[in-house]
């Protein structure tokens, strides 16, 4: 190699070595802004997260609030991973805490109204400027009552799974995301169930499913994933999170990870 080319290299290196330093160092930033694992295990004593960004830098996350005698989760999949989706990760927290903390009372359905109202300001969706973001998020929300073991749930896209002595149920999302393609007058839907005694509740993204892999390099598919949990369900939560994670990444050994992963059970 030339001497030119030596320092070429050398300036790349450099380069490269400062970005990585100012991802992580966002990361910390982005790290700071999800629930604590003290305020976690304090809320929800029996869960795991699985988080896995595709780059430094996640579009996915995670939120838990309480507001009086409830308990506020959600699980979101932001456009895009890397940078532009740990900018939309961070107004999303920002808006849900803003959001609970203006509301006296928390139902899901106007949570994810307000929401999508909020994303549309900050990024000024429908503007006359000809500037508008088509950015947006996925997101499930769950508002689960102690005293009464009643769960509100409302959803754009992700869908909530419920186990219980080996049977799997769906809850159902609407199909559309929180981004400028929903209108103003749409308003999602809250829907009210009544869990049993030891429900595991899990909430994700579409990266665990989405990941190609395995002997065939296919798509892992939400049936292997339902499959799965039915499979390691009886297990402690921390066991969960261990199968999980050796599971994805057994799937995807010579398979590059195609997108944020995260995955959140629950045991109420």
């Amino acid at each position: 190699m030339s001497t030119e080319g030596k320092i070429q290299k050398a300036e790349f290196e450099k380069h490269r070595r400062e970005l990585t330093a100012s991802l992580r160092y966002a990361y910390n930033i982005q790290a700071a802004l999800l629930p604590s694992e003290e305020f976690m295990n304090h809320v929800l004593p029996q869960h795991f997260v699985i988080f896995k960004p595709r780059d430094i830098l996640s579009g996915d996350f995670y939120w838990l609030s309480q507001k009086k005698n409830k308990t506020l989760v959600a699980a979101a999949d932001c456009t895009g991973h890397g940078v532009p989706g740990a900018f939309m990760s961070m107004l999303g927290l920002t808006a849900l805490n803003d959001i609970v903390k203006s509301l006296d009372i928390c139902q899901a359905g106007e949570i994810l109204d307000r929401l999508a109202s909020r994303i549309r300001d900050s990024l000024h969706q429908g503007s006359a400027d000809g500037h508008t973001s088509k950015d947006g998020m996925d997101i499930s929300l769950c508002i689960y009552e102690p005293e009464t073991r009643k769960l509100q749930f409302a959803a754009a896209h992700n869908d909530l799974y419920i186990i219980n002595n080996g049977e799997l149920r769906t809850v159902g999302s609407n199909n559309i995301g929180i981004d400028s393609f929903v209108d103003e007058s749409f308003n999602f839907t809250n829907q009210e169930l009544t869990l049993d005694k030891d429900d595991i509740l899990y909430l994700f993204t579409d990266g665990f499913p989405d990941q190609f892999g395995g002997p065939n390099g296919k798509k892992y598919k939400y049936k292997r994933f339902r499959e799965f949990l039915l499979k390691i369900h009886g297990e402690t939560m921390i066991r969960q999170k261990w199968l999980l994670d050796e599971e994805i990444e057994a799937w995807k050994i010579g398979h590059p990870q195609l997108d944020d992963i995260m995955v959140m059970g629950v045991k109420l």
